[in-house]
């Protein structure tokens, strides 16, 4: 897929979102590397996941850094499913 179809794609779900605010490619890339940071603390398998070269350049995302082992590829939905599943009330019958 060509990076015009992405932003293409990207465009088209904000317009459906009705996200207002400026949002780019770049924006998705910094927030999945915060969140993975603030979920993991694991800075060196950031910056394998972001493709970088040296660490220096990872090391503009330490926002919280921990001691935790690496992890394999990341995804946020699977912490929000897994909170909305452990919040989940029983079901009466």
């Amino acid at each position: 897929m060509s990076k015009r179809g992405i932003q293409h794609i990207m465009r088209q779900t904000l317009k459906y979102s009705g996200i207002q605010k400026p949002v780019t490619l770049h924006t998705l890339r910094h927030s999945y590397a915060t969140h993975f940071l603030e979920d993991t603390g694991d800075l060196f398998s950031l910056k394998e996941n972001l493709g970088h070269a040296r660490i220096d350049t990872t090391l503009i995302y330490v926002h919280i850094v921990g001691a935790l082992p690496r992890s394999a590829a990341y995804s946020p939905m699977t912490g929000l499913f897994n909170n909305a599943c452990a919040n989940k009330a029983p079901n009466k019958q």
